[in-house]
Parts: structure tokens; C-alpha cells; sequence
């Protein structure tokens, strides 16, 4: 969990702008059985305010898929893999105007197309394309850095500050405790005040 998995939490996080409020997880060594003590398998429910649950999970003995992320909603999902790929799987009777995925520049964006429009034209036998540019995942890297090292000399405000880490390690490192306890845990609001800790 305290490797990747607040990366993934801090996507929700931002698109809420909430945090979770408690956590429920499992998992274990099943795979590196070698004396390890970091689980290599971790299934984990967030809940956080207004109905929103993320579920998280991870294992490392099948390569049957990539990370990515899945968002589910009334309107439709919109799946973000490999920080290259959108796909939007709309609602039967939405209308696709009703939901946008804008991921900077529609050209720099990379593949991105809605996936229902696929499954309509891969189940007529006609193939789909999208359109690539030379979008770089690591341009994000790039920028999260610079960002950062203009903290450091201007003192310019971090889109990712320590609030917005503290936010995201919490939630992680109770994960970790609920799986090793068994038992879910409550996350209030004095766990997210830096001060009161």
C-alpha cells in the first residue's frame, strides 16, 4: 500500500476533494514467501463522505493486467490507464455530451475515444481507431518537480503540498494497520491536522 497505492488514493482524493473516512483492508504474502513482510497482495475499501467507496486492490503473482484507474459513476466510467489511455464507457440513454474527458490538449492526450462507440463497432466486425501524438507520461514528472523546485527558491504554493501528502499517507498507512488488525478502521478528522497528531 505505502509504495504506489497513495498515488491512486490521491486521485480520488483530488477529483472529491475529500478524504476518506475509514478504511477496511486485506491481504498478505502470497506470492514472495521468502520471509518478506510487505504484502504482495492488498484488497482495500475507502469510504469517504457522500456515498464515494474506492476500492483498491493489487497483486503480484498475475500479469494478466496494468494499473490503472476506474471511475464509475451514474452517467458512465471512465477507465485512465498507464497515464496515456482515456475510455469512456457511457450509460445506456446518456447522452455524450453529458460527460467530457479533457486531459489538457485533446491532441497531446494521446488514445482517447469513447469505449461503448468500440464495443458497438468491434461486435460488427469494424475496427476503431484512435489518434496518438507524442505525448510523454513523464512530461507529469517533469513538471511535479519543477513545481517543486520552485517552492524551494521562490517559495511559489505547491499544487502538491503537505497537506495533500498528508492526505494521502494517512488513509495508506491505516490500510496497512487494518490489514495487519483485521478490522476496519475509522479515519476522523483530526488524523488529516498535522498539528493535532
Amino acid at each position: 500500500m505505502a509504495e504506489l497505492g497513495s498515488h491512486q488514493l490521491q486521485i480520488v482524493n483530488w477529483f472529491t476533494g475529500a478524504v476518506p473516512t475509514s478504511v477496511y483492508a486485506s491481504g498478505g504474502v502470497h506470492r514472495f514467501t521468502d520471509g518478506r513482510e510487505a504484502a504482495d497482495h492488498v484488497y482495500a475499501i475507502f469510504e469517504y463522505p457522500e456515498n464515494v467507496t474506492l476500492t483498491y486492490s493489487t497483486i503480484q503473482s498475475n500479469k494478466y493486467d496494468h494499473y490503472y484507474e476506474q471511475v464509475m459513476g451514474s452517467k458512465g466510467t471512465i477507465v485512465l490507464q498507464g497515464e496515456r489511455e482515456a475510455m469512456l464507457f457511457m450509460e445506456d440513454g446518456k447522452e455524450i455530451e453529458a460527460t467530457k474527458i479533457d486531459a489538457g490538449k485533446a491532441a497531446a492526450s494521446g488514445p482517447m475515444m469513447s469505449a461503448s462507440e468500440s464495443r458497438l463497432r468491434d461486435a460488427a466486425g469494424s475496427a476503431v481507431g484512435g489518434t496518438s501524438s507524442g505525448y510523454n507520461p513523464l512530461a507529469a514528472y517533469r513538471d511535479e518537480l519543477a513545481a517543486f523546485c520552485s517552492t524551494i527558491r521562490y517559495w511559489t504554493p505547491n499544487p502538491c503540498d503537505g497537506q495533500a501528502g498528508l492526505n494521502a499517507c494517512v488513509p495508506i498507512l491505516l490500510a496497512n494497520q487494518s490489514m495487519k488488525e483485521r478490522r476496519k478502521i475509522d479515519i476522523g478528522p483530526e488524523w488529516y491536522s498535522a498539528t493535532d497528531v
